[in-house]
């Protein structure tokens, strides 16, 4: 083993909720707004986005220190 990294999954909550009430449209811009701020956080931290995941992403970093900086990064 080369290294380690430490993993970070994100999740959009009532995504599919979302998708229903608002319509695809609407749902669509809302992942990309998530994926936009994820990429900024994670990129923010010395991480990288590893695969979309839909509603959410998978992200590694070095350090678990930066990992949980990152997730701390997110609009209320």
């Amino acid at each position: 083993m080369v290294g380690t990294e430490v993993v970070l999954f994100t999740d959009m909550v009532r995504s599919t909720e979302i998708r229903a009430k608002q319509g695809d449209v609407v749902a669509d811009e809302i992942r990309r707004a998530h994926d936009a701020i994820v990429e900024h956080a994670v990129g923010e931290h010395g991480g990288r986005v590893v695969k979309g995941l839909g509603d959410g992403a998978l992200a590694a970093f070095l350090a678990t220190s930066d990992a949980v900086a990152s997730s701390g990064r997110h609009p209320a």
